[in-house]
């Protein structure tokens, strides 16, 4: 069962990046659940809950370029990561039926996957297992996993396969 407070394993103070992501998967979930378009979200997040606390991340610090990146490319590329996502997903059911929260979990990790090929595919795969382990138990962090890493296998094969270690090209 998904806990969306965030607040369920606190391992010490992470980085503003890892903070940053938190707060996008959980703003990309509320714009799912709400039906509240994704800017007005991220304009929520960034003006009160992200100053207020109110995230759940105590005084951890985040990046608004990263978290406006994250929320607002998920949104705008949604359609081409669900079908990089469908590659790999190998469940007789379709992605809307997984949970929404390991959805926006796979969504944002994907979208990172595709686009910010700058950062190493195994780092953006251990970020969002992270990310998921925040949130749940040991079955659904292990499921992101597998699905983030089989997505970074197919679009970075030569970076996955010990190729470049500085985050390769995208392969697709």
């Amino acid at each position: 069962m998904a806990n969306t407070d965030s607040r369920k394993k606190s391992r010490g103070s992470s980085g503003p990046r890892r903070t940053s992501r938190l707060a996008a998967v959980q703003a990309i979930y509320q714009s799912e659940m709400t039906g509240v378009s994704p800017q007005e979200v991220l304009g929520e997040f960034v003006d009160h809950r992200a100053r207020d606390g109110s995230l759940g991340l105590g005084s951890a610090k985040l990046s608004e370029p990263l978290l406006t990146d994250l929320v607002l490319g998920v949104a705008r590329e949604k359609s081409a990561i669900e079908a990089e996502l469908k590659e790999v997903l190998t469940l007789a059911r379709g992605l809307d039926q997984i949970e929404p929260l390991v959805r926006a979990v796979l969504r944002a990790g994907a979208y990172e996957l595709l686009r910010e090929t700058g950062t190493p595919a195994r780092a953006i795969v251990s970020e969002y297992v992270e990310v998921a382990d925040a949130f749940f138990e040991d079955r659904q962090t292990r499921f992101v996993n597998g699905v983030l890493d089989g997505l970074a296998r197919r679009l970075r094969a030569d970076e996955m396969q010990g190729g470049k270690k500085d985050g390769g090209e995208n392969l697709r």
